[in-house]
């Protein structure tokens, strides 16, 4: 219905497929996707594809692809794991700035990179962080996603668990 409507900037064809899916099956679904949605789209809408947290190994299997006009969606987040619970924060901010910069830049040489998810939420069940430590953590992700010429997108102004996903419970964080 609306795949020739101005507005429409792009389509994500899947959100998070999870990293053991073999690469060969979701490869398979994305250029399935993709004809789909040029079928129906003109070729200026960007087809999105989500790195399936492997961002280098997707990023060069779609680079290799005939696929025009598409970008790589990476989640970025340093909590769920095991180590990513072991850091402090000084840990988390050189994870942002040292690690994560070299992810990015591996995979925006070859497609065009979105931070699609992201948040300021760190572990809270090991270490009291303050909001000076929430506000530290947000400025230097935007800052290194500044740094990387990637857009990015904040997840999200509001759920139902609050704290630091909630963009709207921390106007700080837009004010720092």
């Amino acid at each position: 219905m609306y795949g020739n409507h101005t507005s429409l900037e792009a389509i994500e064809v899947l959100n998070e497929p999870h990293w053991d899916i073999p690469l060969s099956v979701l490869v398979d679904y994305y250029h399935r996707a993709y004809q789909i949605v040029r079928g129906t789209c003109s070729g200026k809408v960007a087809v999105i594809f989500s790195d399936s947290f492997r961002a280098g190994k997707v990023s060069r299997v779609l680079s290799d692809s005939a696929m025009e006009n598409i970008t790589l969606d990476m989640h970025l987040y340093q909590l769920f794991t095991d180590q990513d619970r072991e850091l402090d924060l000084e840990g988390h901010l050189h994870k942002a700035c040292r690690q994560w910069p070299k992810t990015i830049r591996e995979a925006s040489s070859r497609l065009p990179v979105l931070v699609g998810e992201w948040s300021a939420a760190m572990d809270e069940s090991r270490v009291d962080y303050t909001n000076d430590d929430y506000c530290r953590y947000f400025k230097t992700q935007i800052e290194m996603f500044e740094s990387q010429h990637v857009g990015w997108v904040y997840w999200t102004v509001r759920t139902q668990d609050g704290g630091a996903w909630r963009l709207l419970d921390h106007p700080e964080f837009i004010a720092s």
